[in-house]
C-alpha cells in the first residue's frame, strides 16, 4: 500500500483502493460478495470509477453489468457469492500435495509456504434403510492461520442424487469419516 492507493477525503471513492485481501472469512456484507448475492454496490463515484476500472471486473470476478444502477438485483445473484475468501485467495481446485505460497500475512516470515502433505479421509454416506456408501472426499477450504503457523482443511463429500431427499429422509441420513493413521 502506497498514499496513492489510499482512499481518503472521498468515501464514494473507494474503488479506487486496494482490493480486500485477507485470510480471514470475509462477511457477506463485504464487497464484492454481496453483490454477487444479488444486493447493489456500496454507492461509488461513477464518473470516476466507471465499471470496468473495477479490480473485480477486471479480474473477471464480477460483471460490469453488476454495478449498473439500472440491472434488477434478482439477475446477479452467483454461486460464488457463497466463497468467503478474499477475491485473491480463491482457487478453483485445490488437492493434497499443492503448494501454498503466500506473501506479506505472516508475522516473522516475509513468504509463508508450505505444501498440503495431508492425506484424504474416507467419506461415508448412508440413506435411510440403505447401507453404507463410499464417497469421494473433496477439500474445499483452507483455513490459514498464519498468526499460529496453522493450517485447517475443510472436507466435504460429493455425491449426485437421483431425486431429490425430502426434509424427513435428509433428517436420517448418516455420515461418517475415517482417518487413516
Amino acid at each position: 500500500m502506497t498514499t496513492e492507493t489510499l482512499v481518503y477525503g472521498n468515501s464514494l471513492a473507494w474503488p479506487g483502493g486496494p482490493p480486500p485481501a485477507s485470510t480471514a472469512w470475509l462477511p457477506y456484507s463485504f464487497f464484492p460478495r454481496s453483490t454477487l448475492l444479488g444486493f447493489p454496490p456500496p454507492m461509488f463515484d461513477e464518473e470516476r470509477f466507471p465499471p470496468e476500472a473495477f479490480h473485480e471486473v477486471r479480474g473477471h470476478l464480477l460483471a460490469a453489468r453488476a454495478l449498473d444502477p439500472t440491472t434488477h438485483a434478482a439477475t446477479l445473484h452467483d454461486l460464488r457469492g457463497a466463497q468467503s475468501s478474499a477475491p485473491g485467495m480463491r482457487a478453483l481446485k485445490i488437492e493434497p500435495g499443492d503448494p501454498v505460497r503466500i506473501r506479506n500475512v505472516h508475522p516473522r516470515l516475509s513468504v509463508w509456504q508450505f505444501t498440503l502433505d495431508v492425506k484424504a479421509p474416507r467419506l461415508f454416506y448412508r440413506l435411510p434403510k440403505g447401507t453404507p456408501t463410499e464417497m469421494p472426499a473433496r477439500l474445499r477450504t483452507v483455513l490459514l492461520e498464519p498468526d499460529v503457523d496453522r493450517f485447517s482443511l475443510l472436507w466435504v463429500g460429493e455425491v449426485p442424487m437421483n431425486s431429490p431427499l425430502t426434509p424427513e429422509q435428509l433428517a436420517q441420513v448418516e455420515h461418517a469419516a475415517v482417518w487413516d493413521a
